[in-house]
């Protein structure tokens, strides 16, 4: 639904969103792998990418290994530094909307009733008689 110009308010939100606020994060850091086979064993070996975000706070290590270039970790290291610079998570109950999925980049009103863009980063659906759901955002930069 991105860019459909969909928005969260209070035609369809059921409670007033909570915000949860990230704590700050000093440094972000994504090793990539490689794996090579010494006496018939994989061994792996990794090689951190990062990032200092802040002069202090925490580090946050997002280990996978499945990440085994340094273009991958590089691009991991964008998509996470958004994620961790963004302040926080909205958590609300809405009336559900099973066209919404998570990923998608809607619009969400603002305690000031200016409407923002966030990306949906969980979301339950729920049917008794008619629709339910909840759903936490993410707020990206820019606004309507």
């Amino acid at each position: 639904v991105n860019g459909s110009g969909f928005a969260y308010d209070e035609t369809n939100i059921m409670s007033y969103p909570e915000f949860t606020r990230f704590e700050t994060v000093q440094r972000i850091v994504v090793p990539y792998y490689t794996y090579t086979q010494v006496n018939g064993e994989w061994k792996a070996t990794a090689t951190d990418v990062y990032e200092d975000l802040n002069d202090q706070g925490k580090v946050i290590k997002w280990e996978n290994p499945l990440v085994t270039t340094q273009t991958m970790a590089e691009n991991l290291l964008v998509w996470l530094k958004e994620y961790y610079l963004s302040d926080g998570i909205y958590e609300f109950d809405t009336r559900g909307d099973p066209e919404m999925d998570a990923n998608d980049t809607v619009l969400q009103k603002k305690y000031n009733g200016e409407n923002m863009q966030v990306l949906i980063t969980d979301i339950s659906l729920g049917f008794n008689g008619a629709f339910s759901g909840s759903v936490k955002t993410l707020k990206r930069g820019g606004t309507e």
